[in-house]
């Protein structure tokens, strides 16, 4: 049986080995615009980690600068990545591992169930090698891939809780939910705890229908599940303490202030988050996944921007396999009086409820209006990373008990069902794969209006290719399972042979489509769009404290790959009074730039003599800002504002002028302010030390954006206010005379947090010692149930 179990192993192992072994055995990685804005961020902390010991809590060179820890730029805390990293292990061989632990917890969790072998392996593969997996490689979104892993593992060991109230399985669920909050991906974890939670609440309300609720064993449960979340907490402080500070302050946690209503939930803003909604048309796709043309990848090539349906992009897609789905279904109709079976089924259909998002929003609007955190979240059609999990359960039922009834001349139980499901869908794909170019658009909206007719005509006419494509695959799959299930009644192939047919189609269904999404490159070309140029090298030359706006690639971080710090970037989440500024295009304004620190925009345009000088022109002109302020400055006059919403109102205009006014919030001081002149001593990531002389008392402010946990501010060793600023910067009351003034980031929180999850571990090692050998009999007597 070992070796059985070895074999499995070595079986599901392999599967997602073969389509990464370029990336495992060549260290090629995907070209994804995630992964190349990534490089940049990977070689500043490469960088600041081999000459210096503490951690880099603030990052400097995109959006004029924002927390690096608790921001998700810099926060090394998982304990595999940690590893990773000290092996050096590339890409392929960390999504590999995880391929690996999505395939195996699926395979126990399905064992678990008491299903065959046959059946858990064919589950096992539904779910560890399902095409949404390898398109978040395409995408470069390795962390949501990680969160996923950790789903099967997760459930099984919850269910064990629910099930059996078991104290071993509190603790496995208090690490696997560590582990999987480490990845930090809350979605994901948070989705993976609605289905737990719909799990349990459905497990409660059959034992109640059927009389038998018991109070002491709910209250054991809820005590169980509660102990696992709150350890799992305290192991995850770090980098969970810093990272909800920042999200306080951040575009998910509250709203932007451009509203003049200040008093709405904290949370993305209601377009913002249903963004990414699913539209119900586009259900289709899960049993024809070419139908909209699978994703839209503009910089590869036409075929990869084949995507026609309703939602902005897609770089991947949630098609599960036809075998998959179709099993899946059968599976919930032959069953219909299984409550564990109609469980999933129910919490498919409520999944894909919620993933249409604002298309209707019966169940995503209230989750987003009640649900705790809920409403940090976007792309609702993410929750369809748990339909591969509740499928590949509803599609393994079905195998398994086909096999079942053809070992027990009970087939013809289920032969009409499915029978009539898979004639049907054979002639739809038939009748797709003859007229259904001649009867659909293959347009998306406001393309008309965007490309030229030539473009036009080339990307209908790939749509058109990889709509047949998708048909004449689906054509085959379902008529391959008709006559598979037609010769396994008429007892002409055994029971086993149909297991690994099943289980050969599928292979080939997804091998065909995640082969859409597997490109992988050499990594010297990824970093070959960091080449030094011509206006690099001159802005290396010309080094100093300012910043740069790239005005045709303000979303790029390429120039914060050579170190030279930028207005824009690209990052998934920022500070909100930020994005406030981007939001109301500020950067068109003179003392928007000005206060920024802007000496150069770099740009192919001409610019206004006025207000720039050209001093380089080669393929891209560089222009030096004329009237830029320096890091820190005195101003003459503060103007006092009340809101979030006044201060951007009075600093987004053409009159505004930063050299002498500073627009600051809630501040009450009257005092008449002094020209002084400043200094700068020193810029690093956790400090700013500045240098000043005044006649007397004085407002300065610091170009570096305001994150009210984050820093503190002392003159002389004597800690003072830091007034939020110009909406976005930073300032302090200065008295007359001369004094150093240093800027430095309160690390206490890190600080703190690193010292919890490290006794957290400690304790969590104990009690697994202390329940591997057995010692605490009174705690198990009381929370397992003798059998």
């Amino acid at each position: 049986m070992k070796l059985d179990r070895f074999l499995i192993f070595i079986f599901l192992a392999s599967l997602s080995f073969i389509p990464l072994s370029e990336m495992i055995l060549e260290n090629k990685v995907v070209d994804s615009a995630d992964m190349f804005h990534r490089v940049p961020l990977d070689k500043w902390a490469d960088e600041y980690t081999s000459k210096i010991d503490d951690m880099p809590q603030w990052y400097p060179h995109l959006f004029g600068g924002m927390p690096s820890y608790g921001g998700f730029i810099y926060a090394p805390s998982d304990p595999f990545r940690k590893v990773f990293d000290y092996l050096k292990l590339n890409w392929g061989i960390r999504y590999w591992f995880h391929f690996i632990i999505a395939s195996m917890g699926m395979f126990y969790y399905l064992k678990w169930k008491k299903f065959r072998d046959i059946s858990s392996i064919f589950g096992s593969i539904s779910f560890s090698i399902s095409p949404y997996l390898f398109g978040l490689i395409n995408a470069g979104h390795p962390a949501k891939l990680y969160a996923i892993a950790f789903i099967p593992f997760s459930v099984l060991l919850a269910e064990k809780i629910i099930y059996n109230r078991s104290y071993k399985a509190m603790l496995g669920l208090t690490v696997l939910l560590a582990l999987q909050l480490w990845t930090k991906h809350v979605q994901i974890v948070y989705y993976t705890w609605m289905l737990i939670l719909f799990i349990w609440f459905w497990h409660e309300g059959k034992l109640a229908i059927g009389k038998k609720f018991n109070l002491k064993f709910f209250v054991n449960r809820t005590i169980l599940l509660a102990v696992s979340i709150i350890f799992s907490c305290l192991l995850v402080s770090d980098p969970y303490l810093p990272i909800y500070e920042f999200h306080g302050h951040s575009t998910r946690g509250t709203n932007s202030s451009l509203e003049e209503n200040t008093n709405l939930k904290k949370g993305a803003s209601w377009e913002y988050a249903t963004q990414w909604s699913l539209h119900p048309k586009e259900t289709i796709s899960f049993l024809y996944p070419y139908f909209y043309g699978l994703q839209n990848f503009p910089t590869r090539n036409v075929k990869s921007q084949a995507y026609w349906g309703y939602m902005p992009f897609t770089q991947s897609t949630h098609y599960m396999g036809l075998v998959v789905i179709v099993l899946g279904i059968i599976g919930f109709i032959i069953k219909h009086n299984n409550s564990k079976r109609i469980s999933m089924g129910v919490a498919s259909f409520i999944i894909l409820l919620i993933g249409f998002g604002h298309y209707f929003p019966l169940f995503y609007w209230p989750l987003y209006k009640f649900a705790p955190l809920f409403s940090s979240f976007r792309i609702p059609s993410m929750i369809y990373i748990l339909l591969p999990f509740t499928f590949s359960i509803l599609a393994a039922n079905c195998l398994n008990d086909l096999i079942n009834y053809m070992d027990t001349n009970k087939f013809n139980i289920v032969q009409k069902p499915i029978i009539y499901v898979l004639l049907s869908l054979t002639g739809l794909s038939l009748f797709l794969l003859l007229f259904g170019p001649d009867i659909l658009s293959f347009s998306k909206l406001g393309e008309m209006s965007k490309y030229q007719p030539s473009i036009i005509d080339q990307l209908s006419n790939q749509r058109k290719e990889v709509f047949q494509k998708g048909a004449l695959l689906a054509f085959f799959l379902s008529s391959g399972m008709l006559a598979s299930i037609w010769l396994a009644f008429k007892k002409i192939i055994t029971t086993r042979l149909i297991g690994f047919i099943i289980i050969g189609l599928t292979l080939f269904d997804l091998w065909i489509v995640n082969n859409e999404f597997i490109n992988p490159k050499s990594e010297r070309i990824l970093r070959s769009g960091y080449k030094v140029t011509e206006e690099v090298k001159f802005l290396n030359e010309n080094k100093g404290n300012y910043r740069v706006i790239p005005l045709e690639q303000f979303n790029s971080n390429r120039y914060a790959y050579f170190g030279i710090s930028s207005v824009g970037g690209y990052r998934p989440v920022k500070l909100r009074s930020y994005q406030d500024l981007i939001d109301s295009q500020a950067f068109i304004y003179s003392g928007i730039q000005d206060m920024l620190n802007v000496k150069y925009l770099i740009t192919n345009r001409n610019l206004s003599k006025n207000h720039y000088k050209l001093v380089f022109n080669g393929k891209t002109k560089i222009y030096e800002n004329l009237s830029v302020l320096p890091k820190a400055w005195f101003v003459k006059s503060t103007l006092s504002v009340n809101s979030m919403h006044n201060s951007i109102r009075e600093i987004i205009n053409a009159d505004f002028d930063p050299k002498e006014l500073a627009v600051v919030l809630n501040y009450k001081s009257k005092e008449k302010l002094s020209i002084g002149s400043v200094e700068l001593i020193e810029y690093s990531e956790n400090k700013i030390i500045l240098q000043s002389q005044s006649d007397g008392p004085g407002f300065l402010v610091l170009s570096e954006n305001y994150y009210g946990p984050g820093w503190n501010a002392t003159i002389d060793n004597v800690e003072t206010k830091i007034f939020r600023t110009n909406h976005v910067l930073r300032g302090i009351n200065v008295p007359s005379g001369n004094h150093t003034i240093v800027f430095s980031f309160n690390d206490s929180i890190y600080n703190f947090a690193k010292s919890l999850s490290f006794f957290s571990i400690l304790f969590i090692i104990s009690l697994g010692l202390i329940l591997y050998f057995d010692k605490i009999k009174i705690a198990k007597n009381f929370f397992i149930r003798k059998k």
